[in-house]
Parts: structure tokens; C-alpha cells; sequence
């Protein structure tokens, strides 16, 4: 009897539910040991790599790249000796995940799970086999494909009744198909494109010799469109399954678009930014700041210390120890209390491909100027190439957004929960200021703080930009 693992996709930290498959590093065949890399997985917001847990042959890949799975699920199998396609079929189809509180091997069930999508795509007939398709011996010597096997086993049909056209053959799924009679259902549903008359002169010449794909075969005859019709950009000169949604498009009069799937970093942002804005009240308090002496105190430092600091750098500086001052701020709301933080830890926002991350730095306040700068500037470049550990972005007690670099003049910020405040950093510029009596010019950068009306009142968002405010003009005394 063979020994089959499942390889399930692991549990990153506590809020991780399902994850997104990117790639394999392994292919079907390879020898595995526990600790190896197998796959790359997307969660929340990084891109993970998920380890054997078990030493084996991998004899079956589950999960497919762009598929989503939740924790526990089966990625793949691995088998400790030999073992036939019907053992691994029967695995995958009686395998249910368990719920896991980390990233250990879920084990199999010994009830069945529910269908596999093949099953499920196969659900549909116009009713039993009939029992002359279920007689015969034992089929497992007959040479079928993986899918064939699995829809004639949901079907209770046996292979030895089945006439063979496949390649070498083999049994296909269309023979099965065919033989049972079974209806398939569409595994995805067509695009739903309405086509009007629009005036278009519409084909009607045979179009079974143009070169397509199989699927942009399929989606043309779903919506009636003559292939005749379909400029073609795909391999070779094929039409393609784009090709034939812009004709649609076009013959339709409508504007043409592309429907692009949402990441996982992106359905993260999405939920906690929509949740945000429904539960928390934003309020929100603006003050403009004069920055030049902290330009010349940047460019002081520069120069004669060697120093590179980001006028970014200043502000994470200045607001650790604004937050000092003021910890009214350094608070979240839990519903039944306020949660006051002795230790500021500043989640920065930075823009990644696809979406926007925030590493934390964590107690910025015992941090040098230098430190921080330095510690900020590898959170970003290791953000933006997916490389942050979980613990790197998670937490934290207050949140910058610095969109000066882009020009922005002045802009909100949605909060981050469960934090009660974020602020806006917009771009310095030369402007007039009053002084006195006389008008002067000078670099004035607008700082929103957008807080949370439960938390934080508006006296306190005002004293802690007035903080803030002398800290950044004056910024030798945030350096003592």
C-alpha cells in the first residue's frame, strides 16, 4: 500500500485565511525533503514561500497559479513509495482540510470531502449511466486520462465500456462524455457582453478553417460572432480569447476594456479600507508647516556629516516625539476602552506594484535621526520587492502617508485600523507668508491628521500638529 501526504497551504499569522497561488518551484516528478521551497503563495499583502513538510516524490500539483485557496487546502501530494494514478485520484477526491492554527500538515479525512471542481464540472447529466456501463471487471489497467477517470468514477461508469480515441489510446473525458451521455457545465461563465445590432455588417462566411484557440473557439460560438470577424494577436497568428471579447466589444458599439483579477493585496485593501471608512468617523485638522530650517538642517547634515536623510526621515522623527508629548494620540479604540501605547511604533506607507504596504518601524522614539533613515529606507526597498517578513507590516501605532514626492499639494488619508490616527504629508512649496507686518517667502508643506472622532478629539488632533508643527520648524530640538 502506498503512503500519500497532502501538501496544504499553511497558516501565516493569525488573520491569514486563504492565499493566492503564484508559482511553483518544484515539478511533478522532483524529489522532495522536509524544508524544501515548493511554492510561492500570496496572502494579504507579500508573496510567501510555502515548505514540504514530508519527504517523497511529488506525483500530483493541486493547486494551479492564479488559483485562491484557503488555509488548509490541498496544494499537492507527495508519496513516500510508488503509487498508481487511481491511488492518488482517490486521495485527492477523499481529502478534506482540516483548520490549522499554523503552518503543520493538515491530515486526510476519512469521510469524503466535498466534490472536486472535475467532479463538480461533470455534475450536471441527463441522468444515470444505466447499469450495461456500470458492469464489467476491474478497470484500473485501462489506460485513461486523470480527468476521464475521475468523471467515469462520479458517474459509475466502467472504463471497459468506453471506446477509446484519445491519444496512444487512451480513454479522454470526452469519451467518457460521450458515452454516458453526460452534459458538461462550463467551469467559468462566458463573458456577458451584450451585442446590439449597432449597423455592423456581421460575417456569415465559414469560419472552421481560421486558426484559434480552443477556448476563444468556444466563447465565439457562445456569443454568435463569426471568427471571420476577430483580428487575431495570438501565438502564431491564432485568434485568441482577448481577440474575440474586443469583436464583441466592437460589433457590440461598445468601448472596449480589460477586466483585470483582483490580487490578494488588493482585495485586503479594498476590505479594511471599506471597513475603515463604514465604522471609524474621520475627522480631519490641516496645518501648514514652514520647512526651511530643516532644509538647511538636512542639507547641513549632508554635507558635513555624509548623511542622506529624506525630508520623510524628518517627519517620522518629529512625529515620535509629537506622540511623546501628546500620547492622547498614540491610542486605538477597542469598543470597550482606549488602548494607550507607552512605545510609538510608525507604520510608513509605501506604494508596491499592484497596491500600497506599511512596514512598521518599531519604537521610533528611542531612535536616532540617522537610525530611522536608515531603517526606513531598507522597509521600503524590501517592500517593494515582496521580500517583508509578516511581523514587518503588521501593528503599529500611528500611520504616515507622504505623497509630497508626487507634487500633492494637499490630500486625506483613510485610517488603517485598529489605529486612530494617520497623517497626510503633502509637498513643500515656495509661497508668501505674512510676517509681521511684511510679506517673506518660504517652503510651506500642509500636514493633514486625519483621526478617529471615538479616540481622538479635535483639541487633542490640534495641540498634537502644534507639536508637530514646532518640532519640524525648529527641527534641532527633536535632535536633543
Amino acid at each position: 500500500m502506498s503512503s500519500l501526504h497532502a501538501l496544504t497551504v499553511p497558516k501565516w499569522g493569525m488573520s491569514m485565511e486563504e492565499g493566492e497561488v503564484q508559482a511553483w518551484r518544484v515539478a511533478v516528478g522532483d524529489v522532495l525533503a522536509p524544508g524544501d521551497e515548493i511554492v510561492d503563495i500570496e496572502t494579504s499583502k507579500i508573496v510567501n514561500t510555502a515548505e514540504s513538510t514530508v519527504a517523497g516524490k511529488l506525483v500530483r500539483i493541486v493547486g494551479q497559479p492564479g488559483q485562491t485557496l484557503q488555509v488548509g487546502m490541498l496544494l499537492g501530494v507527495v508519496a513516500s513509495d510508488d503509487a498508481s494514478e487511481q491511488d492518488i485520484d482517490n486521495f485527492v477526491a477523499g481529502f478534506a482540510a482540516t483548520p490549522v492554527a499554523d503552518s503543520s500538515e493538515p491530515v486526510a479525512a476519512q469521510t469524503p470531502a466535498t466534490p472536486t471542481p472535475a467532479a463538480q464540472t461533470a455534475a450536471a447529466t441527463a441522468g444515470s449511466a444505466g447499469a450495461e456501463l456500470a458492469a464489467g471487471g476491474d478497470d484500473s489497467q485501462v489506460h485513461a486520462s486523470v480527468v476521464a477517470r475521475r468523471i467515469a468514477r462520479a458517474h459509475n461508469i466502467n472504463l471497459n465500456n468506453v471506446v477509446a480515441t484519445g491519444r496512444n489510446g487512451r480513454v479522454s473525458k470526452s469519451d467518457v462524455e460521450q458515452a454516458g451521455g453526460i452534459r458538461v457545465l462550463a467551469t467559468a461563465a462566458a463573458p456577458t457582453i451584450a451585442l446590439g445590432s449597432g449597423g455592423v455588417a456581421r460575417s456569415t462566411a465559414d469560419d472552421s478553417h481560421i486558426a484559434s484557440t480552443p477556448v476563444a473557439r468556444r466563447i465565439a460560438r457562445q456569443l454568435n460572432i463569426n471568427l471571420n470577424d476577430v483580428t487575431a494577436s495570438g501565438a502564431r497568428g491564432r485568434v485568441c480569447k482577448e481577440d474575440v471579447e474586443r469583436a464583441a466589444i466592437a460589433l457590440s458599439g461598445g468601448v472596449a476594456y480589460r477586466e483585470l483579477p483582483l490580487t490578494g493585496m488588493r482585495k485586503t485593501i479594498a476590505a479594511r479600507l471599506t471597513e475603515s471608512k463604514q465604522t471609524i468617523p474621520h475627522y480631519r485638522v490641516s496645518v501648514d508647516i514652514e520647512i526651511d530650517s530643516l532644509l538647511q538642517q538636512r542639507k547641513f547634515m549632508a554635507a558635513e556629516l555624509g548623511l542622506e536623510l529624506s525630508i520623510n526621515d524628518f517627519v517620522i522623527k518629529a512625529c515620535a516625539s509629537s506622540l511623546l508629548r501628546v500620547p492622547e494620540v498614540n491610542v486605538q479604540y477597542t469598543g470597550s476602552s482606549l488602548r494607550m501605547f507607552e512605545q510609538v511604533d510608525i507604520a510608513m506607507a509605501v506604494a508596491v506594484e499592484g497596491g500600497l504596504i506599511t512596514p512598521v518601524i518599531r519604537n521610533v522614539a528611542r531612535k536616532s535621526l540617522p537610525a530611522i533613515a536608515q531603517e526606513a529606507g531598507d522597509l521600503a526597498r524590501r517592500a517593494q520587492a515582496g521580500r517583508l517578513d509578516i511581523d514587518e507590516f503588521q501593528g503599529g501605532t500611528f500611520s504616515i502617508s507622504n505623497l509630497g514626492m508626487f507634487g500633492v499639494d494637499e490630500f486625506d488619508a483613510v485610517i488603517n485600523p485598529p489605529q486612530a490616527a494617520i497623517l497626510a504629508v503633502a509637498a513643500g512649496r515656495r509661497k508668501p507668508v505674512v510676517r509681521g507686518d511684511s510679506m517673506a517667502a518660504a517652503t510651506v508643506m500642509r500636514v493633514t491628521l486625519c483621526s478617529d472622532h471615538r479616540a481622538i478629539d479635535g483639541a487633542v488632533a490640534a495641540r498634537f500638529l502644534q507639536v508637530l508643527k514646532g518640532f519640524l520648524e525648529n527641527p534641532a530640538s527633536m535632535l536633543l
